[in-house]
């Protein structure tokens, strides 16, 4: 412990109980007191707090606290007291050096400045369990395992109401949101309502369910203001939203209801509780299930809500001038328009999810780590930088048309690019829709973004799953256009040549993919087997080994084991194992 000049100037009174007359009488003729606490917490070279007012313990010492929405003036006073015992300091007002808001309200100008500025915001109960743990000399108020403990939640002193959604998914918001009397907040699913056919109480927020997942995604109580739920608006959206699926509407759910469920919100509720969401060769099933018509069909949802440079959209406009084009033309501008579709999906997955995951300035901090997204994303920023010049190139073929013009360069160019970005995207697929999943189980905010951006224009109500298996299904796609184009191309053209070895040179990236799926596939199997059988020679394990089957036999002699025993054979390329069954 180390006194500094002032503390030989001013006696420190060392007390264990911060009651009682001694402890008034050094107040009123204002000596320095601190606890055991503070002496055993500064033994290691550092010097006692100076400060006018008694200390018991640091635990809050780099804390600088302000509160918002206490009506009652003796409970105010009092956590203050406790504050300040803890080493902390107070501020009256709130600005930028406030690290810490205790809040008893979702609502006012102190509480939509802390979230909107990133600072912490608190529950009352921080401080009563803080001041529990006074005598630990070593705790720490504001470790991230206590802030996240007794954060506030986003919906305390809040009860909510859900109207217009399936019975399930107002089962699953109830889970997400547990836990209040009188309802403060209707949330209303603006895709489904027109209208509310009851009266509603003047001071009720009614509000669209985005407001419910922003406030899940910011761990805290998102502005009404910028949410509210629109009759207007809601019956243009239906109006529009009713076309475009008419296609769709003998598919209903019989487990929609418009009935209105209410939840309390309890003040301590966590709300972790989330739903629980086949292996496969997906780039196999694309392969064969893959038409042209069909993926320019399965973008048709999202199109339109991406822009292109030089957009060539504009220059067939209408079925008169379709027909004039000759087969071969309209195959390119076919395989033109589901490129651009295709950079327009992979520009939303960039920018409206990887971006946005990791954006530090967002309420709360990052959503993900970068170690996390790069699990989910792999390289699709590669892939899309790709994409962006085949589109860029065919959009020159297409606004330049010239019956002579050759397609096939473009992609014999790239193949290599193609060839070095594509598996691995491809063969680590399952596991990044494995990640996605347990994400989305076990991280609230997480699973609260994916959901604001179902909802978004540009997601086309895909998940993020459904985005990205596009890249899986891109490569099968393109060569049957580029089939096709070859069909409606005369052997005579400079082009068919160029189109023959692009087919080929994406083939061979189609091949190089599934030798490297089965070779990743086989080596999981191995590892699978190592660690499954007992006392398993590590000499199994190689890179020249793969696995084909195994069989569950009876022994019949008693030159192994013994007759009746029951074995398993391992069969290898190179040899026979043999295992002995337990259990």
């Amino acid at each position: 412990m180390v006194l500094t000049k002032e503390d030989n100037n001013a006696p420190v009174f060392v007390i264990n109980n911060f009651e009682g007359s001694i402890y008034y009488q050094l107040m009123k003729h204002r000596c320095r007191i601190v606890a055991p606490p503070v002496i055993l917490r500064c033994a290691f070279n550092r010097p006692l707090p100076i400060k006018t007012r008694p200390v018991y313990c640091l635990s809050m010492e780099n804390a600088i606290l302000c509160f918002s929405g206490f009506k009652t003036k003796e409970n105010l006073t009092l956590l203050v007291d406790l504050v300040h015992r803890m080493g902390g300091s107070i501020r009256r007002e709130f600005s930028s050096r406030v690290t810490h808001l205790v809040a008893n309200s979702t609502s006012g100008d102190k509480y939509r400045a802390a979230v909107g500025m990133g600072t912490r915001v608190m529950s009352e109960e921080w401080i009563h369990k803080c001041w529990e743990l006074k005598e630990e000399s070593f705790f720490d108020a504001i470790s991230f395992e206590v802030r996240s403990q007794y954060k506030l939640s986003p919906f305390a002193f809040s009860v909510l109401s859900f109207y217009g959604f399936p019975n399930d998914e107002i089962r699953h918001m109830e889970e997400v949101a547990y836990g209040a009397p009188m309802t403060t907040h209707l949330i209303v699913n603006d895709r489904s309502v027109r209208s509310i056919p009851f009266d509603l109480h003047c001071k009720l927020h009614v509000v669209k369910s985005e407001w419910f997942w922003a406030s899940i995604q910011m761990e805290a109580c998102a502005d009404e203001s910028l949410y509210i739920y629109d009759e207007e608006t809601a019956c243009l959206y239906l109006s529009v939203y009713c076309v475009s699926t008419i296609d769709n509407s003998n598919n209903n759910n019989n487990d929609n209801s418009n009935g209105c469920a209410t939840i309390s919100i309890s003040h301590s509720s966590s709300g972790s509780n989330y739903f629980n969401q086949d292996n496969a060769t997906l780039f196999a099933t694309a392969t064969a299930a893959t038409t042209s018509t069909a993926n320019n069909n399965s973008n048709n949802n999202i199109s339109s809500c991406h822009s292109s440079k030089n957009s060539s959209s504009n220059i067939i406009s209408n079925s008169r001038e379709m027909m004039k084009l000759t087969l071969r033309q309209q195959t390119v501008l076919e395989l033109y328009q589901t490129e651009r579709n295709y950079v327009g999906i992979l520009d939303t997955i960039i920018k409206v999810f990887m971006e946005e995951l990791v954006r530090v300035d967002q309420p709360g901090g990052p959503i993900l780590d970068a170690q996390e997204v790069k699990s989910i994303f792999g390289g699709i920023v590669n892939i899309h930088d790709i994409h962006v010049q085949i589109r860029d190139e065919l959009n020159d073929v297409v606004s330049n048309w010239l019956e002579d013009l050759p397609v096939g360069n473009i992609f014999i160019k790239h193949s290599e690019e193609l060839m070095k970005f594509y598996p691995n995207f491809i063969n680590y697929f399952e596991k990044s829709k494995e990640f996605i999943h347990f994400c989305d189980k076990f991280k609230p905010r997480f699973h609260a973004f994916l959901k604001l951006c179902q909802s978004k224009p540009e997601c086309g109500r895909q998940t993020l799953t459904e985005l990205l298996i596009r890249p899986v299904q891109r490569l099968p796609s393109v060569t049957l256009l580029l089939k096709d184009i070859l069909k409606r191309t005369e052997e005579s053209h400079l082009d068919y040549k160029l189109l023959q070895d692009s087919i080929v040179h994406l083939e061979a990236v189609m091949m190089h993919i599934n030798e490297d799926k089965r070779k990743s596939d086989g080596h999981q199997v191995m590892f699978e087997i190592v660690n499954d059988i007992e006392n398993c020679p590590v000499s199994l394990l190689s890179a020249h080994r793969s696995f084909s089957t195994k069989v569950d036999v009876t022994e019949v002699t008693d030159s192994l084991i013994g007759r009746g025993s029951h074995l398993t054979l391992f069969i290898f390329s190179d040899s026979v194992e043999v295992g002995l069954l337990v259990g």
